[in-house]
């Protein structure tokens, strides 16, 4: 009778036995391989987490420094200017040439425009006047079109644009536009739908009267002539001091189109830039570099990284990978445990047997290798149910936590902005700005069994398997037959 056979009749004819050791592996399978799915899984979520929210630092203007600014005497009146070094693209490609690990970036400058089509005529707008909004806007009626200027956002590379970058907005028709692209635009879908518009019809930015008037300057309003170049959509609800600077009558052009639009600012440069780090882990040590920049020496610049949110949702995240870890090791040790006893029992019990074997010219080998056949025909079967098992548990249960501790920590904190070392905002939060409330940059994180984690798991059980019959084994494996029969004698 050869080996594989007897093992099968043993495991058969013990059926009571059998099926112990069936429930306890099954239990043991199940609980690590949901263990090493939810680990996983966690690391997935952490990843999403430092992509989504902390995978850029800024520069900015240090408007802090009282002696960068200066007043001007213009026909209006005062006006106070800052003096320090602009932000510029040769800026952004100096730093970009200096600190490696950067995947993309963006200069942005926001300002505000009226826009006409063609034929001169004043776009109609997306309105979504609430009470209040109507209040406002009737109390602005008086100066002039105000009540008709759009957002009009500079920059140098729209794909990396806050607003696209982390999802708010979508490029639904068209292509982004760069620095190079000139005479170019960006509009929302929804503006187009309002005005019969498509991708590479053209429209005019056209300074506001009311700036105009304002400046003190006697000419006609200036505008420039640009092709629609793409066409986006807002992926979440988002609130605005007016209804006519929403994001869906926003427009996305370059500093040279805006500032032909608007020539009273011509003189701006951009507000800020963002950069992008191909690994979020490395951004603090970027921010690191950057300062010890020469550009960095005399103080006109800061740059900072907001990670207040990243941290109250990646503190959870850490503690339940680690916790998980801990439990995978106290399942191993402790099914280790479990299965040395039970096994020293049984083999024991089967002592006659064994001495049996023995004194018919069996080898010990053969015996020992018997033995954990039929543990492992045991084990076959019950770690092909706890694979099924634990694919069930790791969609519903483990989902579940993961999701839980991954969504519900972004409302722990407030997001503020971006902060400098001593506590003020490094980035003013312009309320002229949409801000988006409902759109999140965190995906929903499902948790799987993969075929990596099934052979990690059926590699170690074999081990645990292996050390669990041979110290069972011991005990009897080295006794003579005549020692083993005559002591059950």
């Amino acid at each position: 009778m050869s080996l594989f056979h007897r093992a099968l009749l043993c495991v058969t004819r013990r059926r009571a036995k059998s099926m112990i050791l069936f429930l306890i592996l099954a239990v043991l399978f199940t609980l690590a391989l949901t263990g090493l799915a939810l680990q996983d899984a966690s690391q997935t979520a952490q990843l999403n987490v430092r992509q989504a929210l902390g995978g850029s630092f800024v520069l900015t203007q240090n408007t802090d420094n009282p002696d960068k600014w200066e007043n001007r005497k213009v026909e209006m009146g005062i006006q106070t200017v800052y003096t320090g070094q602009p932000i510029t693209t040769e800026l952004a490609d100096t730093i970009r040439d200096s600190i490696s690990g950067i995947r993309g970036c963006n200069a942005s400058l926001r300002d505000i425009v009226v826009l006409k089509n063609a034929e001169g005529e004043k776009l109609t707008l997306v309105e979504d006047e609430g009470e209040e909004d109507a209040v406002m806007n009737s109390l602005l009626a008086g100066y002039g079109d105000f009540n008709e200027t759009v957002g009009a956002y500079a920059s140098t590379d729209t794909r990396y644009d806050t607003y696209f970058a982390e999802g708010y907005l979508k490029l639904s028709a068209g292509s982004p536009i760069t620095e190079a692209d000139a005479r170019k635009v960006l509009i929302s879908r929804a503006l187009a739908e309002a005005n019969g518009l498509q991708v590479g019809d053209s429209i005019l930015l056209c300074e506001p009267e009311y700036t105009l008037k304002r400046s003190g300057e006697q000419r006609q309003a200036a505008s420039v002539s640009v092709e629609i170049a793409g066409l986006f959509e807002t992926s979440g609800d988002s609130t605005e001091m007016f209804s006519n600077w929403s994001m869906e009558n926003s427009i996305f052009t370059t500093l040279a189109d805006l500032h032909q639009a608007r020539p009273t600012n011509a003189e701006e440069s951009y507000e800020s830039i963002r950069f992008y780090a191909r690994d979020p882990a490395d951004v603090e040590d970027m921010i690191n570099a950057m300062k010890a920049l020469p550009l960095m020496a005399d103080g006109d610049f800061t740059v900072s990284a907001d990670t207040a949110s990243v941290d109250a949702v990646m503190e959870p995240l850490k503690n339940m990978e680690h916790l998980v870890t801990a439990l995978i090791l106290l399942i191993l040790c402790v099914g280790a445990a479990v299965l040395y006893l039970v096994l020293s029992g049984r083999i024991r019990e089967r002592s006659h047997e064994t001495g049996v074997f023995l004194a018919l010219g069996i080898s010990r080998w053969k015996i020992f290798l018997q033995y954990l056949c039929e543990m492992l025909l045991i084990a076959f079967v019950a770690f092909g149910v706890s694979v099924l098992i634990s694919g069930f548990a790791a969609r519903t249960v483990g989902s579940r936590i993961i999701n839980t501790s991954f969504m519900n920590t972004g409302d722990q904190t407030e997001d503020t902005g971006p902060v400098s070392e001593n506590g003020v905002a490094a980035i003013s939060g312009d309320d002229m700005n949409p801000t988006f409330t409902e759109a999140s940059p965190l995906t929903e994180i499902t948790v799987t069994v993969k075929p990596s984690q099934i052979l990690l798991l059926a590699f170690s059980g074999f081990l645990v398997l292996l050390c669990a019959v041979t110290l069972a084994s011991l005990p009897v494996m080295r006794l003579k037959p005549r020692e083993i029969l005559t002591r059950l004698s």
